[in-house]
């Protein structure tokens, strides 16, 4: 969920995200200048070089609906394109319905050169119709999608809202979702999710903005792995400037749509403090991509008030080791062994080069480079700005995977 208020020609491409279990015993992470000792020693991981970056146009239009709040990114292999996400919920965003983005993205070992937008896709309800927006009832919250290599049908996840009478001029309690789809956004089915997952107007279950927020397949596309961006109620205190906080990371079974297993994961404290001290401050989970069996990337973004930009970290996790722990009701600091979690890139390294760091939200591999490595796409949400800004904007960026 987004922290604040909120030329032409095809490329080659290749299948490279959900054969990385065969392909990733080399791969991965860190850029341009020389890294801090911190930043080194994840095993089987090799160097992440900066392509480039290109920046979408602020409010730019497809095919009528307004371009922005780019939460989730996958690449096609067999449209050659990227899927993209928008997570506009709101009224007072634009009008525009829940959608997906089609965009070919085009690069190479020279440089990041272009974004080509195809198409807008709404998202539909069963009956055909759009999806209502803020402040009407169920409106969803986009923030992931993924493409389904053997079927070509996608899977998009909404974390819901929770508004409560104290909070707002009327009670909005909707409820998260992980959805399987055709391409032309008509759902197919909804994976069952347990109680935990439930929205509640009293202090339980999930806190607003903090379910689900991260999305991959695992490597042999037989689960789906949701994260949640940060902690329930029951889990312990968001993450604040002091300290730092408890997410759940869930796999769920493809196949029958279930809850299969779950780990804990350790998220930082907000890596800066508010101005003023009371000013807004978060820290959480973005993004998911799996590496290989048990690994995962993770983007974990942090913002407090009167910060420049966004502080964002991509991490390895290893579920490795870690307990199940689905079926505790409470996490607590020390009571659980949490997935290993490891810092692969400070995106502040690249802020110069970048002219600062975006609300990064999205993930994807991208298709083989000429010289055979593999590339990787992160995009961001601009949080639907009322104004161009540097800080919030689509920024994408294209790093080359080097062994």
């Amino acid at each position: 969920m987004t922290p604040l208020a909120r030329p032409r020609r095809s490329l080659p491409a290749s299948d490279f995200a959900q054969r990385l279990a065969l392909g990733l015993a080399c791969l991965l992470a860190l850029a341009g200048c020389a890294a801090p000792q911190r930043d080194e020693g994840v095993p089987g991981v090799g160097t992440l070089h900066l392509i480039g970056q290109q920046q979408l146009p602020w409010r730019m239009t497809v095919q009528g609906t307004t371009v922005g709040g780019l939460s989730g990114i996958d690449h096609d292999p067999a449209r050659q394109a990227f899927l993209m996400i928008s997570d506009d919920r709101s009224a007072r965003d634009t009008p525009d319905p829940a959608r997906l983005y089609w965009a070919r993205l085009h690069y190479d070992l020279q440089g990041f050169h272009a974004v080509e937008m195809l198409s807008s896709v709404p998202l539909r309800q069963a009956d055909g119709s759009t999806h209502a927006k803020l402040p009407e009832a169920d409106a969803p919250d986009p923030e992931g999608v993924r493409i389904d290599r053997a079927t070509g049908h996608l899977v998009w996840i909404s974390e819901g809202d929770r508004v409560t009478a104290a909070e707002g001029p009327a009670e909005s309690l909707v409820q998260p979702f992980i959805r399987e789809a055709r391409q032309d956004g008509h759902p197919l089915r909804d994976y069952e999710l347990p109680a935990m997952f439930r929205i509640q107007a009293q202090a339980a279950g999930p806190r607003r903005n903090a379910v689900f927020e991260g999305l991959s397949f695992s490597a042999d596309g037989r689960e789906l792995a949701v994260m949640m961006e940060g902690p329930r109620f029951e889990d312990g205190p968001a993450p604040s400037p002091g300290q730092g906080g408890l997410a759940r990371l869930s796999f769920f079974d493809r196949a029958s749509g279930r809850l299969l297993r779950q780990h804990a994961v350790e998220l930082d404290p907000v890596r800066s403090a508010p101005s003023p001290p009371a000013g807004f401050s978060v820290n959480g989970a973005t993004e998911i991509l799996a590496l290989d069996a048990t690994r995962y990337l993770m983007l974990e973004r942090s913002y407090a008030a009167g910060d420049v930009d966004y502080r964002v970290q991509l991490h390895v996790i290893d579920t490795r080791g870690a307990d199940e722990v689905q079926d505790r009701p409470r996490l607590v600091p020390g009571g659980q062994v949490p997935v290993r979690k490891h810092l692969l890139l400070d995106f502040d390294r690249l802020r110069g080069r970048l002219g600062g760091i975006a609300n990064l939200e999205g993930l994807s591999w991208g298709p083989r480079l000429a010289n055979g490595h593999a590339s990787l796409v992160v995009v961001a949400d601009d949080n639907f700005t009322p104004r161009p800004s540097a800080r919030d904007r689509n920024q994408i960026l294209v790093f080359e995977l080097r062994p």
